[in-house]
């Protein structure tokens, strides 16, 4: 901004500048709408903890 622009700027315009200027510094936080990633990792755990008992069902039916 030119010294002649900010000289004339409003305060509403120097306000709203500096409030794009702190979200742009802000970090990008998750969009909380977007599960996705927690669907398929609850999918995994699932998976694993139900691999783990389909193996001791295996050894207790099949007595290794």
């Amino acid at each position: 901004m030119t010294t002649a622009a900010a000289r004339t700027a409003t305060p509403a315009v120097e306000i709203r500048a500096e409030r794009a200027t702190k979200e742009l510094a802000r970090p990008a936080l998750p969009n909380p709408h977007d599960t996705l990633g927690a669907w398929v990792l609850t999918a995994m755990v699932a998976g694993f903890f139900a691999t783990i008992a389909l193996v001791f069902w295996l050894a207790r039916t099949i007595h290794v």
